[in-house]
């Protein structure tokens, strides 16, 4: 008789990581294209040096991140001290900004206030569904549930890491949830770690924490 596999090695667990503070973040900018990325700021890079403490004794099977220079800034330092290879993957950065891009969120609010209630406000009807940047934020939330999908699937029993933006991130653990309508319910900080188990092929998942930033005081 074939011996089925155990639960446990069944399991995969991954590892959610928003990148830490970038040069941007603290203008409040907003981007998506590469070129204007400037990566990590100097607090930013020591959020970077904490999180691979944190994660430093976990036994990683594989890191995927978003290609922007924020995010591999941001796994640098675990990969660097651990000696992994980054797997780099283009579906996990950020969503298109558009016509928006290198905006502050006030003159985004100011220009653009339809856009900017569905997307910031949490009180009044506002609708994510309805943001579209240069990229529809129903587009976007499948381009990187599809990715996290794939990661999942290949990694069967792994425990892996995914290095992305604050939108994906949000978009992969609402999603687990029902969905955009969620978005605004929960917030995702810079280097912060959110913790995925998944099993029975990537059909089932569970949500072992959110947002973790302990790390920050080690």
């Amino acid at each position: 008789m074939k011996k089925e596999k155990s639960k446990e090695k069944e399991v995969t667990e991954v590892f959610l990581v928003r990148h830490a503070q970038s040069k941007l973040n603290l203008k409040d900018i907003f981007s998506s294209d590469p070129k204007n990325d400037l990566g990590l700021s100097a607090k930013g890079k020591e959020q970077a040096k904490k999180l691979a403490q944190r994660l430093k004794k976990e036994k990683i099977a594989a890191i995927y991140s978003s290609d922007l220079r924020r995010a591999v800034e941001t796994i640098k330092p675990l990969a660097d001290l651990n000696g992994y290879k980054i797997i780099f993957d283009k579906a996990l950065r950020e969503h298109d900004m558009g016509k928006y891009e290198m905006m502050t969120q006030e003159e985004l609010e100011s220009r653009f206030l339809p856009i900017a209630k569905n997307w910031f406000s949490k009180y009044d009807d506002g609708d994510p569904s309805k943001v579209v940047l240069g990229e529809s934020f129903p587009d976007a939330e499948k381009r990187c549930w599809d990715a996290f999908l794939r990661i999942v699937k290949q990694n069967e029993g792994q425990r892996i890491v995914i290095v992305t933006h604050q939108a994906p991130a949000k978009f992969i653990v609402g999603k687990l949830f029902g969905g955009l309508r969620y978005f605004k319910n929960f917030t995702i900080g810079n280097a912060s770690v959110s913790r995925i188990t998944c099993w029975n092929q990537g059909k089932n998942f569970k949500l072992q924490y959110l947002n973790d930033m302990s790390h920050y005081t080690m």
